[in-house]
């Protein structure tokens, strides 16, 4: 048998990401902005005939600048202009591409058991761990993907926020065991040849798998868009006593409406930033989906048969999800987001559905 314990990790620098770039102006500006014109919103437009002088505390950027005071003070403020203008019509009109800003940092403790020999086999690890980064994938569209970003003149605190598919903790391997029956074993060996024969030469293999949740993802709104990528929720935590368990899921009767314990986070944990606030960072708190579980068995028996065990017959029976465990489709898990002030924040929408199975198998070599 042998024990190891060992840190793993990992880092990437200069990865390509899409969004990680957005034609906005920098924090401070922006927090001048709104400070300085209470009420401020994207849409009260300013106009510069002459391109002196400024509107609302803004200088104007060219001669007939016409939109945003927030489109004024982009880097590009011609294509910031364009993208109030024409944003319901169509789309965003700028993208970069081949960023090479993204970030990730990971760091784990692994703990794993193997044993190769006698009845008993095993390789089982133990994995606490910690993922950060601000890059998910060179496909992402803009900055409102799977790990947002709030201030882009801020990217080393963006680095280090927690992502959308940090798993704390993980244990995983198998264990197989030859059963001590029949002969020469423990039990059985002073039974009739019939019996020893049937209960003898079995082994026991289990596969697992436990996985802690990854983080409940939650959307704040942005009245700024299309000007400002991304803001972060504000957590409001005091006397929050932990999720709902979700095997107290009740299906959805004839009136429509979800039960009280079908919502696996209550909407008072999240609340909408004020006005020109920009909270530090998307993950400030406790908040995870559930974790998940796995286990398949399969019993195994090898014979000889025939004169001088000329042949072989193999016996298996194989149970998939042994103990029928049975997930949950939840507002805010899954790669989806609870969105502030929607009525189906952190609801349980229905279940996932993958029940026990069995197969059994008889084969004869010859």
């Amino acid at each position: 048998m042998r024990f190891e314990l060992s840190y793993v990790g990992n880092r990437g620098h200069r990865l390509t990401d899409t969004a990680l770039a957005w034609n906005e102006t920098s924090t401070q500006n922006f927090l001048n902005l709104v400070d300085q014109n209470p009420g401020f919103s994207i849409w009260n437009w300013m106009y510069c005939p002459s391109g002196y002088g400024s509107v609302s505390g803004v200088a104007c950027p060219y001669p007939n600048f016409y939109g945003s005071p927030l489109a004024a003070l982009a880097p590009l403020p011609q294509m910031a202009a364009a993208e109030t203008d024409y944003w319901y019509g169509c789309c965003a009109n700028i993208n970069y591409a081949g960023l090479p800003l993204g970030q990730s940092f990971y760091d784990s403790l692994v703990a794993e058991v193997v044993k190769r020999a006698g009845s008993l086999t095993m390789d089982m690890s133990y994995v606490w761990s910690r993922q950060e980064g601000n890059s998910f994938s060179t496909e992402q569209d803009y900055n409102n993907g799977y790990t947002g970003v709030e201030d882009f003149q801020n990217m080393h605190g963006a680095s280090h926020a927690l992502t959308g598919y940090d798993l704390p903790q993980v244990v995983k391997g198998y264990v197989s065991y030859k059963l001590p029956f029949g002969a020469g074993q423990r039990w059985g060996a002073t039974q009739n040849p019939a019996v020893r024969t049937v209960i003898g030469g079995w082994t026991a293999t289990t596969l697992v798998a436990y996985y802690t949740g990854q983080p409940f993802r939650v959307g704040a709104a942005d009245p700024y868009w299309p000007l400002w990528g991304n803001i972060y929720p504000q957590f409001n935590l005091t006397g929050y006593k932990g999720p709902t368990n979700p095997g107290k899921y009740v299906p959805v009767g004839p009136s429509g409406n979800p039960p009280v314990n079908d919502f696996y986070m209550p909407s008072s944990v999240a609340s909408n930033p004020a006005a020109g606030f920009l909270p530090l960072s998307p993950y400030t708190s406790r908040l995870r989906c559930p974790g998940q579980a796995n286990e398949n068995t399969t019993f195994l028996k090898n014979d000889k048969v025939g004169p001088d065990g000329k042949y072989n017959i193999s016996l298996r029976m194989d149970f998939y999800n042994l103990f029928n465990r049975h997930y949950y489709n939840i507002e805010g898990c899954g790669g989806n987001t609870a969105q502030i002030g929607s009525p189906t924040f952190g609801e349980i929408l229905d279940v996932q559905d993958n029940p026990r199975t069995a197969q059994f198998a008889v084969r004869l070599d010859f």
